[in-house]
């Protein structure tokens, strides 16, 4: 992965952002050059920092099209500024800079309450993933990243902090399939991806979990369960794999499958009650006694019914009946 990618995902602009800010602060929002532009849309005036990159992305010619709006500002986190276009926006701000934001990205965005929902003004423009792929923006505190399989899904904070550790997209985990989402009943947040999840609660932070591990986890019910959240990433053991939980833990072997240890582990049900005593007479045939007889051996270990008359037992039970 090249560093300017690198940086462009993890958002760290701290020196660029801050030198943008400074010049803010000093000369007010960027309208040094403006260019007006007609089209059936109308004639629409666009000027510094976004006229900067409009014409970079190609003006007219290139993926915006032609503007549909003169620059303003935008509504609630007043410092910024705006241009809408025929495919996309172009947003500023003193401290992000002016990057454009379209498509499938821009509709999850928008749907998250733009600049002044969780993930804030946009740090890059739209770019290409390096596996080929998919597209992404990274955004003051989060990604949208898009490909034609998953749709556009937003990642933010510590679940995007655990999916960075493991290579992003080109990780096990694969592309997000879900926005960041609430646990349906303890406190927590997750995303799905396409081969698991990231799980976080503030007792254990964000750990991903797939495979058959998730699958065992799952069916006893995920963070409800009483394994609770998740602890630590997946990790290897001799012979397979495991993984902790607040309660216990989870081990697979490709002899044993997925086993749960520990305090999670679901406790056997009791034995059914002791049923009242039973003799030969009770039975029509000996099928019927040798079937009451096994059962009480399986739930006991022992014929307490006595059905074996025989000295020492033979396993069978009221030979005499038919």
């Amino acid at each position: 992965m090249s560093t300017s990618v690198t940086t462009a995902r993890r958002g760290l602009a701290t020196v660029l952002s801050a030198a943008a800010f400074a010049v803010a602060l000093l000369l007010g929002t960027p309208q040094a050059v403006a260019d007006v532009y007609s089209s059936p849309a109308g004639t629409y005036e666009v000027k510094g920092a976004i006229l900067g990159e409009y014409q970079a992305l190609g003006g007219p010619g290139g993926r915006l099209g032609v503007p549909l709006t003169n620059e303003l500002v935008t509504p609630v986190r007043t410092e910024g500024r705006f241009n809408a276009f025929q495919y996309g926006s172009i947003y500023w701000s003193p401290r992000t800079g002016a990057h454009e934001v379209r498509g499938a990205i821009r509709a999850t965005w928008g749907s998250l309450g733009w600049e002044s929902g969780v993930l804030g003004f946009p740090l890059t423009r739209e770019l290409g993933t390096p596996d080929g792929r998919g597209r992404f923006n990274a955004f003051e505190r989060g990604s949208v990243y898009w490909t034609p399989a998953t749709g556009a899904r937003e990642v933010r904070g510590a679940i995007r902090d655990q999916w960075a550790s493991q290579g992003w997209e080109r990780s096990f985990m694969g592309y997000p399939v879900t926005n960041e989402l609430s646990t349906p009943t303890k406190p927590g947040r997750f995303n799905l991806f396409e081969r698991g999840s990231i799980y976080w609660s503030t007792a254990t932070g964000a750990h991903s979990i797939g495979g058959a591990i998730r699958d065992r986890w799952a069916g006893l019910g995920w963070e409800n369960s009483s394994l609770g959240f998740p602890t630590t990433n997946e990790f290897a053991i001799p012979g397979g794999r495991a993984q902790n939980f607040e309660c216990g833990s989870i081990e697979w072997t490709p002899a044993g499958g997925a086993v749960v240890k520990g305090c999670g582990a679901p406790t056997p049900p009791p034995p059914p009650p002791l049923s009242p005593d039973k003799n030969c007479r009770d039975f029509a045939t000996q099928a019927d006694a040798q079937a009451w007889h096994d059962a009480t051996v399986l739930a006991y270990g022992s014929d307490v019914h006595g059905l074996d008359g025989s000295n020492p037992p033979d396993g069978e039970a009221c030979e005499s009946l038919p």
